[in-house]
């Protein structure tokens, strides 16, 4: 049997309203009792017996009520014309049901029913009861010559041989089905007793339910077991009636929890998904629906939308149209212009005041705000640390603030001067001079050492009306680069404001050197026609966006650009506009197809790591895009509403802000180069950049922080922190290293050795060329002792106080050595050895020169993929390829072992971690995704699923209890935050504006307006 398909229909009439979710289509002559009663049973399969008797119309997928099954006999009033009855009937199902027999072949009502269905309706909405005769199925359509069971007007309509049920044993007429006849009437006819079909009518109720057979027998047999418990409530109610009322409210009770149990998880689940389908156009709701389901239940699946809701964009709904983040990232400020009231032929455009404000980044609450008059803002920009000088272009000025405190900016000089609008305002690195242009074409330097009287050192004009201008210091300083567009010129003319909306470039773009302010030399451009620019932080790139596409080029310490190279893009015929750049060697720019491009552009191979979405009538008109100065950030500025083109205008617009310490797995909380290889303690990482090893301070995952480097081997295997932290153990190839790390930031190599070939194997392999033993694994049985798990079989012992000596001891174990770990809450040392073959065996390495194999733990065939262990050693978890992890509780110090569970995934279990107090597991499977339980005493209870995607490697490390480090297959470690709590906090930061009543009850219905993130 298999899933019904049919051919997809041509073009269906629109159905009038469902008054049934199924029709019976039968012969009378042969079917009529057989079809009562599959009509009776279908109706009610699943049903409470409390609920037989109502029966309303068509209600949800899914819903526990009974359906309204149509049968001429029970439900078609008697009429003058039978046909207009049945076809409206036929009109009003959601399904056909044909009773298949030689007879109902011949029956003229049944075909024509039947052709009425398959030219309204869609194919696989029939569902074949088969009563008598034959159904074969060859070659893509019935076997017309052995089938008898269905009429003719079916053939060619299925393209798979469709799902259909057998009731042939279940004809009526056996003796257990006939009753004696009533005692007697002549002429009577023997009653046959009701039939009962069984468990078989699952295969009619659940498609029409659209719910899996496997659900609802399950609840239909759970509806059974309440009748019976129901039946026996009543009987023991006759003996004893306090007790079954007592015992009536308690079962009605938990009846009640169980189904609200069952509703608030469905509606949780349901509201991560919604919010993932609103994630691009309406960040700010899909937030507001997570922390909503949060509210309700805490499933598995809105834990894992807690874990990575970083990825969805924060959201403001601001009156604005400039932004700029001052250089540390802890403020950032939002301007809107304002505007003298004018009028013309096009419209009149009411006067307002300009307005600024700047925003804590890390809870976007507002720290102050100033109001401006009503001439046009043109350019803002903040000045470097420690001053923190804001510049603000306003009307033909530059107006100067000292923002070193946000709450209380204080105003300092303005630049006076200029002949028309200020259009842009630029600072040096150094923040000693500043750069302004206006529209009239005129770019002129100023001294600003002296904040309230500022200096003029030059200008020059280039005798150009100015639509806008891109323009930067080189981060060395010594070169100021400018591309202005043209303030395009029309007959008739127009306004200036629509003169500058259709001004869109190319233009080229100038360098200017400014070694000396007060006479700068012109260079000669070399990156050709753009529309917008911008510097990596340090420097050595240079964005463009031209009618090329994005480009990046490398530049050296002059601020001369070469070597071109394409930025891959998602659509190649998209317009891209406004560029921004970041630490880290990121760019990114907004794409007319709705989407924010985001690139990893260090390196020789640019990736295009992330397409942010948005609408596209937002990406049609950006106002501003820039990254945080950490490159944590990237926020986008543009008019109108999270509703589109219609909500455009005065007092609307939207702020999107965007956390990515990792572009390619978005919702981490932070990232760091290499693999996640972590000090016992959780405040060290060190990661492996070819022959350098580097150390880095995790105690702040959002900033992490190199202290150390170290040179050691090629391309580490991998690596690995003794108990105590002061040790550091690499291994590649034969070849096993120790370094000092006692003081992180002058670490050292303390020790190299040469793994032993004990067993001969390269000399059976390989008898006539060089052969070294790969090295596998690494374990600390103590912080001197470092054991080496290699291919050959072999666990090498080596006493790091010893230098390069040979190993003290060598263990011959199964076979091929997979992973090594020790467990420490033991009386001894134990050493755990998970090999390729499946096997795992318990060393007891009290005396490393007679270590003691204690024997093997219980397991399967399958390749042990990875070990971990807690911090105090009483959990042991065992990663196998069988898609299995196996948890086993470490008792009487070592002595015992127990497992209580087996957790099954859907495929490889590739690594397993538990965390350092031995509260949670997570596991990565083949699959990428995550998941995370409970551990109980003697059970693991699944908390969180969450996929993170291709790029999640084979590495899980815990930073603390409540903190996950995932490797990724382009080297870079993530950091996940699993408290829910946590996670419900950063998710309400940045909601826009608070979900409406009528949203409440689209999205939550049947639950009170309670908005989240009060």
């Amino acid at each position: 049997m298999t899933t019904m398909l049919g051919p997809p229909p041509a073009t269906h009439p629109v159905p009038p309203p469902f008054a049934y979710h199924a029709f019976i289509s039968y012969s009378h002559a042969q079917d009529r009792l057989i079809a009562d009663a599959l009509q009776r049973e279908v109706r009610r399969f699943g049903v409470p017996w409390y609920g037989h008797r109502t029966a309303p119309l068509v209600g949800p997928p899914g819903s526990r009520g009974p359906l309204r099954i149509f049968r001429d006999v029970t439900d078609l009033s008697a009429t003058p014309a039978l046909w207009p009855g049945v076809l409206a009937a036929l009109s009003a199902s959601q399904w056909l049901i044909l009773m298949a027999s030689p007879a109902a072949a011949q029956s003229g009502w049944v075909r024509q029913e039947v052709t009425w269905w398959l030219a309204n309706r869609p194919a696989d909405r029939i569902l074949i009861a088969l009563t008598d005769g034959q159904l074969a199925w060859r070659d893509g359509d019935f076997d017309w010559d052995a089938t008898d069971a269905i009429p003719q007007e079916l053939a060619g309509t299925f393209t798979h041989e469709p799902r259909w049920i057998d009731l042939r044993p279940l004809r009526p007429g056996t003796p257990e089905s006939v009753s004696p006849p009533d005692a007697a009437r002549p002429g009577d006819v023997p009653r046959r007793a009701p039939l009962r079909l069984g468990d078989i009518v699952a295969d009619f109720a659940a498609p029409i339910r659209g719910l899996d057979k496997d659900s609802l027998v399950g609840e239909h047999v759970r509806q059974r077991r309440r009748v019976r418990r129901t039946v026996r409530a009543v009987v023991g109610a006759l003996t004893v009636l306090a007790l079954a009322a007592t015992s009536a409210a308690v079962v009605a009770f938990r009846q009640r929890a169980i189904a609200i149990e069952q509703r608030d998880t469905a509606l949780a689940n349901q509201l991560v998904a919604e919010a993932d389908t609103v994630r691009d156009s309406q960040p700010g709701l899909a937030r507001q629906l997570i922390a909503a389901a949060r509210d309700i239940k805490l499933t598995p699946l809105v834990a894992g939308a807690l874990v990575g809701g970083a990825e969805i964009a924060q959201e403001l709904h601001v009156d604005a149209d400039l932004l700029a983040y001052r250089s540390d990232g802890q403020a950032l400020a939002v301007v809107r212009s304002g505007n003298i009231e004018n009028k013309s032929a096009f419209k009149t455009v009411p006067a307002r005041d300009g307005h600024l404000a700047l925003y804590d980044t890390q809870n976007l609450a507002v720290l102050a705000e100033q109001k401006l008059g009503q001439l046009p803002i043109g350019a803002l920009a903040f000045g470097p640390a420690p001053g923190h000088l804001f510049g603000l272009g306003y009307g033909r000025d530059v107006r100067l603030w000292d923002v070193s405190d946000p709450r209380s900016p204080a105003e300092r000089g303005t630049l006076v001067g200029h002949s028309a609008t200020v259009l842009s305002v630029v600072f040096s690195p150094d923040g000693r001079t500043v750069a302004t242009a206006d529209r009239a074409g005129e770019i002129r330097l100023w001294d600003v050492t002296n904040a309230d009287q500022p200096i003029l050192l030059s200008r020059i004009p280039l005798d150009l009306r100015i639509a806008r201008y891109t323009m930067a210091f080189h981060p060395g300083g010594r070169t100021l680069a400018v591309a202005p567009i043209p303030l395009r010129q029309t007959n008739p003319p127009v306004p200036e404001a629509v003169a500058v909306a259709i001004s869109d470039g190319p233009t080229l773009m100038m360098l200017f050197d400014v070694t000396d302010p007060r006479r700068w030399d012109l260079k000669l451009g070399t990156v050709g026609k753009i529309r917008s620019f911008v510097f990596s932080p340090d420097g050595a790139q240079l964005l463009t966006i031209g009618p090329d596409g994005p480009r990046t080029w490398a530049v050296d310490g002059a601020g001369k650009a070469s070597g071109a190279q394409p930025l891959p893009v998602s659509d190649p015929d998209a317009t891209l506009a406004v560029a921004a750049s970041g630490a880290g060697g990121r760019t990114a720019a907004v794409a007319e197809d709705g989407a924010v491009l985001l690139w990893e552009a260090g390196g020789r191979s640019p990736a295009l790591t992330a397409r942010l979405g948005i609408p596209r009538w937002d990406s049609r008109n950006p106002q501003g895009l820039t990254f945080s100065p950490d490159g944590r950030r990237v926020a986008l500025l543009t008019p109108g509403s999270n509703a589109g083109a219609t909500g455009a205008g005065v007092g609307s617009g939207t702020l999107r802000i965007w956390t990515i310490p990792d572009g390619r797995q978005r919702g981490a909380v932070g990232a760091v180069p290499g693999r996640p290889t972590l000090s016992p303690d959780g405040s060290l990482l060190a990661a492996a950049d070819g022959k350098t090893i580097r150390l880095w301070d995790v105690t702040d995952l959002a900033q992490p922080r190199q202290v150390g480097t170290v040179t050691g081997p090629d391309r580490p295997d991998g690596l690995l922190f003794s108990p105590d932290g002061r040790m550091l153990a690499a291994h590649q190839d034969s070849a096993v290293w120790a370094m000092d790390v006692s003081d992180p930031r002058t670490p050292r190599v303390s020790g190299r050795w040469t793994v032993p070939d004990n067993r001969n194997l390269c000399g059976q392999l390989y008898p006539e060329l060089p052969c070294d033993i790969g090295t596998t694994a690494l374990a600390f049985p103590d912080d001197r002792t470092l054991a080496v798990g290699d291919v050959a079989g072999q666990v090498s012992l080596f006493d790091l106080t010893r230098g390069g000596s040979d190993p003290v001891a060598v263990l011959k174990t199964y076979g091929f050595v997979a992973d090594l770990a020790m467990l420490p809450a033991s009386d001894r040392p134990l050493l755990v050895v998970g090999m390729l073959a499946g096997v795992t065996e318990i060393w007891d390495l009290s005396d490393v020169n007679n270590a003691e194999n204690l024997g093997r733990l219980p397991g399967g065939r399958y390749q042990v993929q990875d070990l971990s262990v807690s911090r105090d050693g009483a959990v042991l978890a065992i990663a196998r390829r069988d898609g299995t992890a196996w948890l086993w509780r470490v008792r009487e110090h070592g002595r015992a072992l127990r497992r209580i569970a087996t957790l099954t995934d859907t495929g490889d279990v590739n690594a397993v971690a538990v965390s350092p107090d031995g509260g949670r597991l997570a596991t990565l499977g083949r699959d990428r995704t995550l998941r995370v339980y409970r551990l109980k005493a003697d059970s693991a209870e699944l908390a969180m699923v969450r996929h993170l995607g291709v790029t999640a490697d084979t590495d899980l490390a815990f930073a603390d209890h409540h903190t996950l480090a995932v490797g990724t297959e382009y080297g870079q470690t993530t950091f996940w935050e699993l408290d829910p709590d946590t996670g419900t906090r950063a998710i309400c930061v940045g909601i826009g504006t608070p979900i409406t009543e009528d949203q409440w009850k689209r999205d939550v219905p049947g639950l009170p307006y309670r908005p989240p993130c009060r």
